[in-house]
């Protein structure tokens, strides 16, 4: 005989009614996407091995990596879904030449 799973979400949102259940289970379904955003930035950009005397310096280079961060998660499920798609396919024309390695 199976029993029963209950399963609950920890939430800091008001949830008063099912709408609003939902909506919340609608923000945890995203949250491996932003798990992956979080990799890209810390292991592809590399942003907690920048070292920076302020945090409005560490603060500018991170909004920076952010942008390249989605950039890497954007090439990584088109070459997933696409594999067979030529490479300059995959990238904008304008600023494909300021992604270099910058390790």
């Amino acid at each position: 005989m199976l029993s029963r799973l209950r399963w609950v979400l920890l939430t800091s949102h008001a949830v008063e009614s099912f709408e609003a259940a939902l909506t919340v289970i609608e923000y945890y379904e995203k949250r491996p996407i932003i798990e992956e955003f979080h990799k890209a930035l810390k292991t592809g950009c590399r942003v907690e091995h920048r070292q920076y005397r302020t945090a409005k310096r560490l603060e500018a280079v991170t909004a920076m990596f952010s942008v390249l961060a989605v950039r890497l998660l954007q090439l990584r499920t088109a070459a997933r879904t696409n594999p067979d798609r030529p490479r300059r396919k995959l990238r904008p024309n304008a600023g494909s030449k300021c992604c270099v390695p910058c390790r």
